[in-house]
């Protein structure tokens, strides 16, 4: 690419500045539109690249961004393992237990891996979800919580027997 050369100039010393001046990039991070590569300072090329997606998260959007993103994967993993031991059925404790290990699997996975779909997302929200329910389930309830029972539902008899008596 071909620049006037007060231009190339400029931009090399703005990519050179950027790359060794973090200022609040540790805590929110370069952005987008390759801010966070490191450049050549002679040809301008990029001479880095970024792979799993903790380090692609950690660059882009800084401590708060991974903190959030893989908080979101992390946070129903603890749940789920604290709670798993409260559950009465054993077959409840090993469905949760599997569900946990699956997503602190995939969650494990995108350390050298890049995050291509939200599919770890969608098992944390599972996981979370079934964590709850289960959860309430095996909660006892008091006494003073709970409803009366509904009255009993009148049934009506089926349309031919209706028919038979008119």
């Amino acid at each position: 690419m071909r620049t006037a050369p007060a231009r190339s100039s400029s931009a090399s010393g703005t990519r050179i500045s950027r790359s060794s001046t973090p200022s609040s990039a540790p805590l929110f991070g370069w952005g987008g539109f390759d801010r966070i590569f490191v450049y050549d300072k002679r040809t301008g090329d990029a001479i880095s690249t970024l792979d799993g997606a903790w380090l692609i998260t950690y660059c882009g959007t800084g401590v708060l961004g991974f903190i959030s993103r893989f908080g979101l994967l992390t946070w129903p993993i603890w749940r789920a393992f604290r709670r798993v031991r409260r559950l009465p059925s054993r077959s409840d404790q090993m469905l949760l237990a599997g569900l946990g290990l699956t997503t602190a699997m995939v969650s494990v996975d995108l350390l050298p891996n890049g995050m291509f779909t939200y599919f770890p997302h969608l098992l944390a929200g599972v996981l979370l979800g079934a964590t709850r329910e289960m959860s309430r389930q095996a909660a006892p309830i008091p006494a003073h919580v709970s409803a009366p029972p509904p009255p009993a539902a009148r049934v009506r008899p089926p349309v031919a027997a209706r028919e038979q008596r008119a």
